[in-house]
């Protein structure tokens, strides 16, 4: 394509479930709020449909001439079936969008928004009401001054969300409604393959680190789901994301796209046993990060898995040496247990 060219591509018509209601949401918000953009920004708490309307399933597009940038385009035929919602239409009709200056071409689409952006204004809808919709502004906070004061100010009960951004696949940006305050959250118990970033060098990818971001966005992506937020540790935020069809730390373990980490797992507030269990499910079906795995005694002859010693040394709560028949010593640490710290201290906080 040459260059100071573009291609438009139009969105035409959303497919419908066969109630009649929109079977799919809207596209990531911009980051700055501007009047009346809100409500036409992923899910928000608003009274108008559209702002689920383009997010999670098919959308028919027609494709506009390519021309110079900010000049107008005809607009090709849309797709054979058109029964879904014109979505453009549609966002015209309440008042959430104008046309587009400079294009007033003289057919039947461009006809038709300019008769419904009539209509939203001799209605005053949502942009042409009075004070031009400077009341849909919201307050965004993007930073807290005391982490760890926020976390237990919530009392570890669920805070209703939107996930804005996903990093990788157990961490992510969520937007906690109704006060507007945007965290990064870090899922606690577990840690997925990430994405390493060095000074003036592409970003590379840890194996399955993709997918496992992929498994989260699919899934938690600008959706409604509600957050529970368990712990500051070093100014990160540690929660666990609750959404009505699963919890995605577990599903993430089962899966294999994520493991269990000690430092964080005491405190999970769901049973840190389903997390073992479901990180277990993998490892013994060898499911994506676990491929190689192989199980501790697998290698082990039959004779060195039970036999008789005598403790000679306590090294702590979870280690022992042993003396064999044989006159040998050997270490011995004590499976699916770890002792706490030799200081006796808690991980430290915010």
């Amino acid at each position: 394509m040459a260059p100071g060219f573009s291609t438009e591509l139009t969105v035409g018509w959303v497919p419908r479930d066969p109630d009649g209601s929109l079977c799919c949401q809207s596209a990531e918000p911009r980051p700055r709020a501007e009047p009346v953009s809100w409500p036409c920004a992923p899910p928000r708490p608003v009274k108008s449909p559209r702002s689920r309307a383009l997010r999670g399933d098919q959308v028919g597009f027609s494709r506009g001439a390519i021309c110079p940038l900010r000049a107008s385009a005809d607009t090709s035929p849309l797709p054979a079936d058109t029964s879904g919602e014109n979505i453009a239409e549609s966002l015209v009709a309440e008042g959430l969008a104008s046309r587009r200056e400079g294009i007033r071409a003289n057919n039947p689409e461009q006809s038709r928004l300019a008769e419904l952006e009539e209509q939203a204004k001799s209605a005053k809808k949502g942009m042409w009401s009075e004070g031009t919709g400077s009341h849909t502004i919201r307050d965004l906070k993007y930073t807290i001054e005391n982490p760890r004061h926020f976390v237990d100010s919530m009392h570890q009960k669920p805070v209703n969300a939107i996930i804005e951004h996903v990093r990788d696949g157990s961490v992510v940006r969520a937007l906690l409604l109704p006060d507007y305050y945007l965290v990064t959250v870090m899922l606690s118990g577990i840690k997925c393959p990430t994405f390493k970033r060095e000074a003036d060098a592409p970003e590379v990818p840890e194996p399955f680190a993709a997918e496992a971001k992929f498994f989260t966005e699919s899934r938690l992506l600008q959706r409604d789901v509600q957050i529970v937020l368990e712990s500051c540790h070093n100014q990160n935020i540690l929660g666990t994301i609750l959404h009505p069809n699963g919890n995605i730390t577990e599903l993430l373990l089962k899966e294999g796209f994520a493991r269990c980490v000690d430092w964080s797992i005491a405190v999970y507030t769901r049973g840190a046993d389903k997390l073992r269990a479901a990180e277990r499910f993998a490892k013994e079906r060898k499911l994506r990060i676990w491929r190689d795995y192989v199980a501790p005694t697998a290698n082990l002859d039959q004779k060195d898995k039970q036999f008789v010693a005598k403790v000679m040394q306590v090294l702590n709560a979870d280690a022992i040496v042993v003396k064999l028949n044989s006159g040998d010593h050997k270490t011995i640490h004590l499976s699916s247990i770890r002792p706490p710290p030799a200081g006796g201290g808690q991980h430290s906080g915010c």
